[in-house]
């Protein structure tokens, strides 16, 4: 067959737009061969163009979310369901001096998002001589889906040194917050555990657990990842933040 024979069929096929092949009206152009090639491909063209609706929507929900991670004050990574890096966003890169992270900041991203509620994966900082990064998991998600997620998940990179600042006056502003309680979140995002957020705060484990549980009510987080994507305005669509960043479903 002549590839450009065939090449020039679906061209013909697709600008008539017609739904079977006229064989007397092509017979003398093409092979049968060829015809026979066009009769199989035919009906898969109205296929390939929702196909290609479908990946032209699919580049710009991609589109949307690097936006929205780009707005982030805290350097984040995408990683797809088997925990492979999907996408970083610019403060990551700026991190990082580039579009890569190392093996061994990948294998604590991954740590993070199998780990405990109250312990983050912590991995020595790439860039800085003695630094060291806590990788925290984000629930961005609107809902939870029900069994194995094949969602790409997303993990805040802070630094122990000098992490990202949380707006504390926003989160009490936002969800009606006491101080206490707004202080507990912003450390929540930094990775640290309970007893580590008690130390800081000079209050009680116990104390410190009734501060997140007041917390979740008011915000409508499930769980720290939650409060992790709130308290840096990466909770999309969630409660009274609703809006503040473009809908993926839009």
């Amino acid at each position: 067959m002549r590839f450009d024979a065939l090449r020039r069929l679906l061209e013909k096929l697709q600008r008539s737009g017609k739904k079977t092949l006229d064989v007397e009206e092509l017979s003398g152009d093409f092979t049968d061969s060829e015809l026979a090639f066009g009769r199989l491909v035919l009906p898969l063209v109205e296929d390939l163009d929702a196909m290609k609706k479908l990946l032209e929507d699919l580049s710009r929900r991609a589109r949307a979310m690097q936006t929205v991670l780009d707005r982030l004050p805290v350097a984040a990574l995408v990683l797809d369901a088997e925990g492979s890096l999907l996408a970083m966003n610019r403060a990551a890169k700026d991190h990082f001096g580039g579009a890569a992270i190392t093996s061994a900041v990948l294998r604590a991203a991954r740590r993070a998002l199998q780990g405990t509620e109250e312990s983050a994966a912590t991995v020595d900082d790439p860039r800085r001589k003695g630094g060291t990064l806590r990788l925290v998991s984000a629930d961005v998600a609107e809902e939870k889906a029900e069994g194995p997620s094949e969602k790409p998940s997303v993990v805040f990179v802070v630094s122990n040194d000098s992490p990202p600042p949380v707006d504390e006056a926003d989160l009490v502003a936002r969800f009606d917050l006491t101080k206490v309680e707004a202080s507990v979140v912003a450390l929540v995002a930094h990775g640290l555990a309970n007893k580590e957020v008690g130390e800081a705060l000079g209050v009680s484990v116990e104390t410190v657990r009734s501060h997140l549980a007041s917390a979740f009510r008011k915000t409508g987080a499930r769980n720290r990842a939650g409060l992790a994507a709130l308290a840096y305005g990466a909770r999309f669509g969630q409660g009274p933040i609703s809006g503040a960043f473009p809908s993926l479903d839009e």
